[in-house]
């Protein structure tokens, strides 16, 4: 009777440890395709941003269109709540942009980049910014910036329902429930 009591213990210790290992896997495989998913996602917007800048540096060469020309950017381009920051003071879109992390940065890393996230004082949501610089036809200076905030509800319907704090050196902030 202990004989068989032990090998029945056993076995299912021996269960219980497959089942965890199963779980830790498909544990790691969720997390894997979640941080997959998430590295896509801001590729997209990277790659979004950075069209953004270089058709409005290849079309708004004139200040009489440039509001027409950008808004016919961002409609193709279905970025609806994107904005430009010239260094001349013209802007389409966010006010007082000069002195705005965005555009500043822009200015600086002369390259795509994203910030945040920032809650928006008009919704409540919470919202990444996607932006990139403008170059001169010479490509050496820096003379706006354009960009886009994308909710982070989006990034959440990108990887499912699996919300990560840090995976791979990639911090993803999960979006409130109700907003």
């Amino acid at each position: 009777f202990i004989f068989t009591f032990a090998i029945n213990a056993f076995q299912q210790f021996l269960n219980t440890h497959d089942f965890r290992v199963h779980l830790q896997e498909d544990a790691n495989a969720a997390v894997k395709l979640a941080v997959d998913e998430a590295n896509l996602w801001f590729q997209k917007n990277l790659t979004a941003a950075n069209l953004l800048s270089l058709e409005t540096e290849r079309r708004a060469q004139s200040p009489e269109t440039l509001e027409a020309d950008f808004k016919e950017i961002t409609e193709k381009l279905n970025l609806p709540s994107a904005y430009l920051g010239m260094s001349s003071g013209a802007w389409v879109g966010k006010k007082d942009f000069r002195q705005k992390d965005w555009y500043q940065r822009a200015k600086e890393s002369k390259r795509p980049f994203f910030i945040g996230p920032a809650e928006d004082k008009k919704t409540g949501e919470y919202s990444l910014t996607f932006a990139a610089p403008l170059f001169d036809s010479s490509r050496t200076m820096v003379f706006g910036a354009a960009g886009f905030d994308c909710p982070l509800e989006e990034l959440q319907k990108a990887i499912g329902r699996i919300f990560i704090n840090e995976v791979e050196g990639i911090t993803v902030f999960p979006v409130h429930p109700g907003k």
